[in-house]
């Protein structure tokens, strides 16, 4: 089950689900540009994605907290960026940038 099929969450429930899908994406990201070496474009774009993380934690209220979605170690970057958008797309009363 992927974050668009659960259930409808409150604002400060799914912004903070994205910020942790997020945060595990760059960490993956910059896992594998490790691998991949110092020249690696992948060290761009997990900060890119590390940085849009921070974006969506700023909006959170001090008292949100949220578990992760289940299953989130085994989930690809890509697996991870997708369910991070489908929550992001739902909602439209919030701008990351």
């Amino acid at each position: 089950m992927t974050s668009a099929d659960a259930a409808p969450l409150e604002p400060d429930e799914s912004l903070a689900q994205v910020a942790v899908l997020l945060d595990r994406a760059a960490l993956l990201m910059w896992e594998q540009a490790e691998t991949a070496g110092a020249e690696s474009p992948l060290h761009d774009l997990g900060l890119g994605v590390y940085l849009a993380r921070g974006a969506a934690a700023q909006l959170l209220t001090a008292d949100c907290h949220v578990d992760g979605p289940e299953n989130i170690d085994e989930r690809s970057v890509l697996e991870l960026l997708i369910d991070a958008e489908s929550l992001i797309g739902a909602r439209t009363d919030f701008r990351l940038f």
